[in-house]
């Protein structure tokens, strides 16, 4: 009989090894996100306020669990172009602040901002490039006294 619990501890163990955790890479499901919520909002002008879940993320097919969908609602009403809605009834509504209409009138989107925010570092990079100068050697030289007639 110790040897079966020995056995399938063993296996047991082996498979917690074997088991690979695959981290998800928030970053770029982050901003597809922030785009689309930011977008929605600009889009859909004419009202005061749109629900997340139900106006924003459900015609857009997106579907987050609850953890997701907390850390999304903290990072976007975090930004300063997105506030919540306030009163009765608006509870998982947003709305954009004033500061979130400037930036869609100047870039259209988030994805448009994050490549001019990126073309902007790229030419700022700087180019260094070696710079010789040239010594005065006229120290090394010997200097001619002429002996003039006296």
């Amino acid at each position: 009989m110790r040897h079966l619990r020995d056995s399938k501890g063993r296996k047991a163990l082996q498979r917690m090894k074997d088991h690979i955790v695959d981290v998800p890479n928030h970053d770029d499901q982050d901003k597809t996100i922030f785009d689309l919520v930011l977008k929605s909002l600009y889009e859909n002008a004419h009202k005061t306020s749109l629900h997340l879940e139900g106006e924003i993320f459900s015609p857009h097919n997106v579907k987050l669990n609850r953890k997701d969908a907390d850390r999304i609602w903290n990072i976007i009403t975090g930004s300063g172009w997105v506030m919540p809605s306030v009163g009765f009834g608006n509870a998982g509504k947003l709305e954009l602040t004033k500061a979130g209409y400037q930036f869609m009138i100047q870039f259209g989107s988030y994805k448009q901002y994050l490549d001019t925010v990126e073309s902007q570092l790229k030419q700022q990079q700087t180019i260094v490039v070696p710079i010789s100068i040239q010594e005065d050697n006229s120290m090394d030289k010997p200097i001619e006294i002429s002996k003039g007639k006296d």
